[in-house]
């Protein structure tokens, strides 16, 4: 404002020194006109006054001139100063443009590289759910082989215990029927080796079932963790496209307002020559223009560092995920083939196990079918010596008859030689002799077929022994006293036949 004034006091003083300079022109030619006739004292006054107006106005408008010479002096000084200042600027601007377009490439690229990004981790994505769902499917086949084991060998612990209830009958039946003892230790002992075999799949199992449910949640947790680890991502992708749009739209206003800006310089510095001290009041908000572009630019360089910087973590965090991943697929590759050779040793192990529950099968039906054979020789031996111990009573009664009738007999009968009552008991002596002689050889056929049906080991054992010398014992002593004493008393050939029977 103040040099509009000065301007315009310059432009006053300049109107009243014309205005002088023509009044000074009218003063010459009216004192030319007036030089052929004498003035007066009065007009002398007057030309004299204004001769010393028209000399103070010269000096004046002299004083004037030269000050606006040297104003006009300073004005083309600043005006050069402002062209040098327009031209660092306009070079300022450029180099800003240039930068600007350089930050504007280096925002496609980013936009390119965090596509390359998405790309990737699109890909990434897809693959690590091929990767689970393959592992998933793969852990459900092993679950399903695993249970199908598990059935298999509740099938055969079935078997087992149903084999061990036919062994524990077998057992019985053995016992009541005191034979096949070796064959029933060797059952015994394959019992209890199967026992332990069942045991210990058994417990072989549970811990596959506890590593299996482990290895579940191990690998539920595992998906867990990537599902949370693929949000995160997602969002701070979305976060740095944001970013990344917010600062492109940012930067393409600020190189609009540069342009601008730029464009509003050059028309200041057209108008420059007319304009004066507007163009350093233009000259100071260009400046502060620059200082807030500077401070624009170097925030919108440190947003663009940063983003670099976030582009530079993503790709070393993606390059971790990546790696990890793959340890992750490397170790669930590697926990798949020990699953697997640990199912293939499983089922080797069933396998082997149903070998020798097929060979204890069989060598059971082969044990039974000994059994039911010795039982059934068992029963008809049974039925012969009760049939043949009828028939051994009714010859003892008969004996017995015989023997009470001959001691009954008085003895002078018994000591005559001749009578027929004697000739009688002879007959009746040697129809005895005959009878006793006859339960000796069923006895000892009895024995013998006794000896057939048992085992050398059963029939050498203490309880066999103990067993012939009862029945021994019994067969001798189950005559009445009476018996006895007339059999000691009568006939050196009884005495002799129950001593062979005893023997």
């Amino acid at each position: 404002m103040a040099d509009e004034d000065e301007v315009r006091e310059i432009l006053q003083d300049i109107d009243a020194l014309s205005t002088g300079a023509r009044r000074l022109s009218i003063g010459s030619a009216s004192a030319s006109s007036l030089a052929w006739t004498l003035p007066t004292e009065s007009e002398l006054t007057r030309l004299e006054y204004e001769n010393s107006f028209l000399q103070s106005a010269e000096t004046l408008l002299e004083s004037k001139c030269a000050a606006l010479d040297s104003r006009l002096e300073e004005t083309e000084s600043l005006l050069r100063v402002r062209d040098k200042l327009v031209q660092k600027q306009r070079q300022e601007l450029a180099a800003k443009d240039a930068e600007l377009r350089q930050a504007c490439n280096r925002v496609s690229s980013l936009e390119d590289a965090a596509r390359t990004h998405n790309n990737q981790l699109a890909e990434l994505r897809a693959a690590a759910h091929n990767t689970a769902r393959d592992e998933d499917a793969a852990l459900e086949m092993q679950i399903r082989a695993t249970t199908q084991a598990c059935e298999e060998n509740q099938v055969l612990c079935a078997e087992v215990d149903r084999l061990r209830g036919e062994l524990r009958q077998a057992h019985a039946d053995a016992e009541r029927v005191n034979a096949s003892n070796l064959a029933q230790g060797e059952l015994q002992i394959a019992l209890e080796r199967a026992q332990a075999r069942v045991s210990a799949l058994e417990s072989q199992l549970e811990a596959e079932k506890t590593t299996n449910a482990h290895s579940m949640q191990k690998i539920d947790q595992e998906n867990e963790k990537h599902k949370i680890e693929c949000s995160l991502l997602r969002e701070q992708l979305s976060a740095v496209s944001t970013r990344e749009g917010d600062l492109g739209a940012r930067l393409h206003e600020q190189l609009e307002k540069s342009v601008e800006n730029a464009s509003h310089a050059l028309r200041r510095a057209d108008r420059a020559d007319a304009q004066g001290r507007q163009l350093e009041r233009e000259r100071d908000a260009a400046q502060s223009e620059l200082e807030a572009e500077r401070g624009r630019r170097q925030r919108a360089d440190t947003e663009a560092t940063m983003a670099v910087q976030e582009c530079a973590r993503l790709q070393s965090s993606l390059r971790l995920e990546k790696e990890e991943r793959a340890r992750d697929a490397a170790q669930a590759k590697h926990d798949a083939e020990d699953t697997r050779r640990r199912l293939c040793e499983v089922e080797a192990d069933l396998e082997a196990e149903r070998e020798s529950n097929r060979a204890l099968r069989q060598k059971l039906a082969e044990v039974s079918r000994k059994f039911e054979a010795a039982l059934t020789q068992t029963r008809k031996t049974a039925g012969a010596a009760t049939q043949e111990s009828r028939a051994l009573r009714e010859m003892l009664r008969e004996c017995e008859s015989l023997l009470l009738e001959r001691a009954s007999r008085p003895r002078a009968t018994r000591s005559s030689p001749h009578t027929p009552s004697r000739n009688r008991l002879s007959q009746r002596d040697s129809e005895a002799s005959r009878l006793i002689a006859q339960s000796a050889e069923s006895l000892r056929m009895r024995k013998l077929r006794m000896g057939t049906a048992q085992s050398p080991r059963s029939m050498a054992s203490p309880s066999s022994r103990a067993a012939r010398t009862s029945l021994r014992h019994n067969t001798f002593h189950e005559l009445h006293p009476l018996r006895r004493s007339a059999l000691s008393g009568h006939g050196q050939d009884l005495s002799e036949m129950f001593a062979s029977l005893a023997t």
